[in-house]
């Protein structure tokens, strides 16, 4: 099985910021962000994660790390030898704007799942 995407050559490969512990058949947290910067021609993504799971309540633990983080420019992703440059921009009708989960080859159980947006701060104004 091929993977979809792959890192232009190894060297663009996003490196882990900690090591995971074995997370098979343990509850964990992920948590992925992405933003567009500054010139709106990339956009930043970082991935963190709570290995310690939920507690004796089944609840969240909220012990985040940052696990990786990326700068997509359109240079460094490949799919079937074509790079393309990462959407800064929602397409379409407002109405249809949607995010998708995806998880390719593994069974999965999911809590506590939801997608939200973060709106970008306010730009200050100059005092006269």
């Amino acid at each position: 099985m091929e993977r979809m995407w792959r890192c232009k050559n190894e060297k663009n490969r996003p490196e882990a910021l900690i090591k995971l512990p074995p997370l098979k058949g343990k509850w964990f947290g992920a948590m992925i962000f992405r933003w567009n910067d500054k010139d709106d021609k990339s956009v930043h993504i970082e991935c963190w994660v709570d290995p310690s799971g939920l507690n004796e309540y089944g609840k969240p633990q909220n012990k985040w790390k940052k696990y990786l983080e990326f700068d997509d420019d359109g240079k460094k992703l490949e799919s079937n030898a074509e790079y393309f440059k990462p959407i800064t921009k929602n397409r379409g009708k407002k109405e249809n704007y949607h995010a998708t989960l995806r998880i390719n080859s593994v069974e999965f159980e999911a809590k506590y799942l939801f997608v939200r947006e973060i709106a970008p701060a306010p730009t200050p104004r100059s005092e006269i």
